[in-house]
């Protein structure tokens, strides 16, 4: 493929520098491969402000029942999000806890009819709100009406939406961490595993289900998780300006070294560094 073939010889360009999000997508292992040995590298974690203070939307909120734990489940409802291992390891564990369990879905996309239809399947329409698009201030709003969050995104956990989570203190089921391929190692090593439950892969729809039983049960046990997850966000995560500023800070560091890209390769045609 000639256009594969291009693109990898671009990243190999000498670059002054290259930031790559810490998203838990494996980008440490990727730039090894993809970019020259020798270039400058630099991993950051995005930011995610405090939460909005919004109250809920009476809309909202009237789908929400009292008295179940409400488990939460914030994505785009597409191919690579997990919404049907999700909804197959709630709808498993609704049927041990007949009663006590409630999913809310914020997100639309192509997967929401099958996960509507699997509801269906299982008559359990009315235990399930699909919320559709939520507006942003709203997101914080769910997480503190609802009692666990569930993420199981294959390509990482470090992501934009779930670093929100993670400033709400939201007791969070996400997956176990890829070695192989380097994804969520970031996790683990920023994200202890006594304050997020991790099943054992995006796909572990039984560990799911036995994952929300526990925590159902253990309400002790979601707020001990809440309270380390709202720690360690204090410590981990910058806000957006402060996420920002430092990315302005090393352009205006390469900006006044006067560096070029190849200059410390000596490659006597290299272009300056595009800022």
């Amino acid at each position: 493929d000639p256009v594969a073939r291009a693109t990898r010889t671009a990243y190999r360009a000498p670059f002054a520098k290259v930031i790559c999000s810490r998203d838990g997508s494996g980008g440490e292992a990727w730039m090894a491969r993809a970019l020259a040995s020798d270039t400058p590298r630099v991993m950051m974690i995005n930011g995610a402000d405090n939460p909005p203070e919004a109250a809920l939307a009476p809309d909202i909120e009237a789908k929400l029942p009292r008295n179940r734990t409400k488990i939460l489940f914030v994505a785009r409802l597409v191919e690579n999000k997990g919404c049907l291992a999700f909804m197959e390891g709630f709808l498993s564990a609704l049927e041990q806890a007949p009663g006590g369990l409630h999913a809310v879905i914020a997100g639309d996309g192509p997967f929401a009819e099958p996960m509507k239809a699997q509801a269906g399947e299982r008559g359990a329409l009315d235990q399930v709100s699909f919320l559709g698009q939520v507006p942003h201030d709203q997101i914080a709003a769910l997480h503190r009406h609802c009692d666990i969050y569930v993420s199981l995104n294959p390509m990482g956990n470090l992501t934009n939406a779930n670093l929100e989570a993670l400033r709400c203190g939201a007791c969070m089921i996400i997956p176990a961490s890829q070695p192989e391929s380097g994804i969520d190692t970031d996790t683990d090593e920023l994200v202890p595993q006594q304050a997020v439950f991790r099943v054992s892969a995006p796909d572990d729809s039984a560990g799911l289900t036995a994952a929300i039983l526990r925590l159902h049960n253990a309400p002790g046990e979601r707020a001990e998780r809440s309270r380390l997850v709202r720690d360690i966000a204090s410590n981990l995560i910058p806000s957006w300006e402060e996420r920002i500023g430092r990315e302005i800070e090393l352009l205006q560091e390469l900006a006044s070294s006067g560096r070029r890209a190849g200059a410390d390769r000596g490659d006597s045609n290299a272009e300056p560094a595009r800022h």
